[in-house]
């Protein structure tokens, strides 16, 4: 039978998944510097609906330290914060990447820019030491994250073999690589506590909205990336949802009570609901 556990218990029952994860993702990572793939002035132009998903991506990835929460306090040292510190560091390589070309390789002003990426910035996340919601946290970000991969890589294929489309794919790998962790850290829970974990999902999977779709100003963005199949509804049901469900093995998993079978159907209905509503493929 599951069991409740706060969320100090989970941090400290999944630490030893957490430092497996940590070595074998550090070991796998190329980081971004703001330095690589220098846009050259007069270099080929920067697709407009590529242009586009990165001017989403400026808009929505988060910079503030995920390790802080509402005291402003530091998470102690151990796995779990050395992970978060290089997570932020490479979301904040991202960012640099992506403004870099934005203002020099799609002659983006760099002062509006500036002063939408101030009115729109995502706020950071609680530490889960400070209240917030570990498991749901984790659940998020994996979704977050694997559509992010998809929204770099499918803008990297649009732009080509030009510095640009270089370094979106390479910041693909790394969102695929931090969607590991995440996706991984949360099957490690699912064997701690199954119904907590399930619920969680649930909650996010019926509530998870597209990148910057909540984001006022920057519709017309989102649009392209939609219309030019950068990042849509069967992306994120084919590509994000699906596999991320099929990874948790939701759906043959024996180990949840009525409540966590109940919260299984929820996922269920809600995924079917969502695929019969998408359009028809076009070829």
């Amino acid at each position: 039978m599951s069991r409740p556990l706060s969320q100090v218990q989970l941090l400290r029952e999944l630490q030893p998944d957490i430092e497996r994860n940590l070595a074998r993702l550090t070991a796998a990572t190329d980081d971004l510097h703001p330095g690589d793939h220098l846009p050259a002035v007069g270099a080929t132009p920067v697709p407009t609906a590529a242009r586009s998903a990165m001017i989403t991506s400026f808009l929505t990835t988060p910079v503030t330290p995920a390790f802080l929460g509402r005291t402003g306090h530091r998470v102690p040292e151990n796995p779990w914060s050395t992970w978060l510190d290089s997570w932020t560091a490479a979301k904040n390589g991202h960012i640099a990447f992506l403004r870099e070309h934005l203002v020099i390789g799609a002659g983006v002003d760099a002062t509006a820019l500036d002063r939408a990426r101030a009115n729109t910035m995502p706020v950071g996340i609680d530490s889960s030491l400070e209240g917030a919601n570990l498991l749901h946290w984790v659940a998020h970000v994996t979704l977050q994250e694997m559509a992010a991969a998809v929204l770099h890589r499918n803008a990297a294929q649009l732009c080509g073999p030009t510095p640009t489309g270089k370094g979106l794919a390479r910041i693909a790998e790394a969102d695929n690589l931090h969607m590991r962790f995440y996706r991984d850290m949360c099957g490690a829970a699912f064997e701690l506590a199954p119904d907590q974990t399930i619920k969680s999902v649930a909650d996010v999977v019926m509530n998870f909205q597209m990148p910057g779709s909540t984001i006022p100003g920057i519709r017309h963005h989102t649009s392209l990336v939609v219309e030019h199949r950068i990042y849509d509804r069967r992306h994120h049901a084919d590509d994000v949802v699906g596999p991320v469900l099929q990874h948790w093995n939701i759906f043959e998993r024996n180990d949840l009570t009525a409540a966590g079978e109940r919260a299984r159907d929820r996922i269920a209905t809600f995924v079917d609901a969502s695929r019969c509503s998408l359009p028809a493929t076009v070829a």
